[in-house]
């Protein structure tokens, strides 16, 4: 599953709704034997997954950079 959301004007932004979107009211309808992860990423940089298909490498960056 994908939420995809238009651009924001700041990282800063992006993350705060990032924050809000784990702790708020939205939900995703998923088994819990399911798993899933989430993060932010750039509309460039989901091209770029969507053609090599390595989340895990993926969310290492996005720890590494986005999450204090």
């Amino acid at each position: 599953s994908a939420v995809l959301i238009n651009k924001f004007a700041t990282r800063d932004l992006a993350m705060d709704f990032y924050n809000e979107f784990l702790s708020g009211d939205v939900k995703i309808p998923l088994d819990e034997e399911t798993g899933y992860q989430s993060f932010v990423i750039t509309e460039d940089n989901f091209q770029i997954l969507y053609q090599v298909k390595k989340t895990d490498n993926y969310l290492r960056f996005f720890e590494k950079y986005y999450l204090p």
